[in-house]
């Protein structure tokens, strides 16, 4: 995803491989975090969903 993002903010320019490692080094330890701290209810809340 943030290669993608990357590439559709700054294009296939020189320096596109340093951006994109940049921004993934940032966005990693966010995305874990999100996954760890709201894995669990979203879990729930597509259970619901799906057995209606």
């Amino acid at each position: 995803m943030t290669a993608f993002i990357t590439w559709i903010n700054t294009g296939l320019a020189d320096g596109y491989i340093g951006r994109w490692m940049h921004s993934f080094i940032y966005a990693w330890p966010l995305a874990m975090a999100c996954i760890v701290l709201f894995a669990n209810r979203i879990r729930g809340f597509i259970g619901k969903l799906t057995t209606q």
